[in-house]
């Protein structure tokens, strides 16, 4: 089932049988879409039913809503977009199983991350324009105003990409330290339920990283291109 919470009242209001146990990877303003293997619902939110599903090739390990294609984009083996009705407008083949997805300029580009390195797509034309190496084994991006952190694993960094170059076809990273030991040394904390190690300052020009082998929230500043504090 998927619980529908009125977020005023916090008090949930509905729920909706979806047939199996499944993970709600994306909700969007009239609709809904939950991932179970190889399968996406989607869920009329207004009915409060599932009103239509689509099959992949494979289980996605993302979803996001791209405003601009109007449809949703769902990566793994594969990249999909699904439209509200959950017909399958676009498969693009991935030379690798996707990790992380982010998209940006309304939804027309996409960052997806992969083994030790990310790749910028271009929905629009199905194609992709630039890889560069990252961090080893990212799992996470999460977006800033003006750039796209990458969380890894693998190695005791953070990789900042630029989004004015992204939208200009190029990926330039920097890599920034993350405390003296690599997430992967405590799998435990490795977050596999997908909760942000990273999320945005609130004033837009930074944002704040957790560490927890060293159990530490790193603050980083866009321009010092360092930690400018840590709790």
């Amino acid at each position: 089932e998927v619980a529908l919470v009125d977020a005023a009242a916090m008090k949930e209001s509905a729920r909706v049988a979806i047939g199996a146990p499944g993970a709600l990877l994306l909700a969007q303003a009239d609709t809904l879409a939950v991932a179970r293997d190889a399968q996406v619902a989607i869920v009329d939110r207004a009915a409060r039913r599932v009103a239509s599903r689509a099959t992949l090739d494979a289980a996605p390990s993302q979803l996001a809503w791209s405003a601009a294609a109007q449809s949703f984009v769902a990566v793994g083996k594969t990249l999909a977009l699904i439209d509200n009705q959950a017909r399958i407008a676009q498969r693009v083949p991935l030379e690798y199983d996707a990790a992380a997805l982010a998209l940006f300029n309304q939804g027309r580009l996409a960052l997806i991350a992969h083994a030790n390195s990310v790749s910028l797509l271009d929905l629009a034309t199905a194609r992709v324009t630039a890889t560069v190496d990252v961090a080893a084994q990212p799992d996470q991006i999460v977006l800033s105003a003006d750039y796209a952190y990458v969380r890894s694993v693998g190695e005791a960094m953070v990789t900042m990409l630029p989004l004015a170059a992204a939208r200009a076809g190029r990926l330039e990273p920097v890599r920034l330290p993350l405390g003296s030991a690599a997430p992967q040394t405590m799998p435990r904390a490795i977050n596999s339920t997908g909760a942000p190690m990273i999320v945005p300052a609130p004033e837009g020009r930074g944002a704040w990283v957790a560490h927890a082998p060293g159990r530490q929230l790193y603050r980083y500043t866009e321009g010092l291109m360092a930690a400018s504090g840590s709790l």
